[in-house]
């Protein structure tokens, strides 16, 4: 095992203000992008989104752009695919908790997709893992409280897939700056 040569200092009081306030806005978008919505259509939901954000990082997007077949592969899918499907998703439902939920479901798509797609292998507690991941958000799926959400919950399955296979593409594709390939997905 390898230790550090100094052992690590406590986090300053800016530090954890950050980590906080990561936390928040995290937490507020998903409420956000229900409430949104619910007043604009998802798609023009998803493209205002990706404008202000595309505003935000275009400074850091200049050429070049190495890996321009898998680049396009990450921005497609992981721009309009997974963000339409995810403002699909909170369109169609009515609560926004298990749609939420659903899409966390990325994680352990991207751990099936690695070991697909990558070769990486997956430990008996992994495999464990996942399978209480997928059977969870099924047995929430059928609870008479989500149920009439199931369609908005089936696309956020979907839309978790799609970035779950963003995520292992741009694994693969480990030369681009990630300020640059965020700013790519919002363009």
């Amino acid at each position: 095992m390898i230790t550090p040569d100094k052992p690590h200092s406590p986090l300053s009081l800016v530090e954890i203000a950050a980590i906080v306030a990561i936390i928040v806005i995290w937490g507020v978008n998903n409420a956000a992008a229900k409430v949104a919505t619910e007043v604009l259509p998802p798609l023009l939901t998803g493209a205002l989104r990706f404008a202000i954000a595309a505003a935000c990082l275009i400074p850091f997007v200049r050429p070049p752009f190495p890996n321009w077949k898998s680049l396009m592969l990450i921005v497609l899918i992981g721009g309009p695919l997974h963000y339409g499907l995810v403002y699909l998703a909170f369109w169609l439902a009515h609560d926004v908790s298990p749609v939420s939920v659903a899409t966390q479901l990325w994680v352990p798509f991207t751990a099936l997709f690695a070991f697909l797609v990558l070769g990486e292998r997956l430990s008996r507690f992994a495999l464990i893992g996942m399978g209480v991941a997928f059977l969870g958000v099924a047995w929430m799926t059928l609870d008479p409280h989500a149920i009439g959400d199931w369609k908005g919950i089936a696309v956020g399955v979907v839309a978790a897939g799609a970035w779950a296979m963003t995520t292992v593409i741009a694994r693969r594709t480990t030369s681009i700056p990630p300020l640059k390939m965020q700013g790519l997905l919002a363009l």
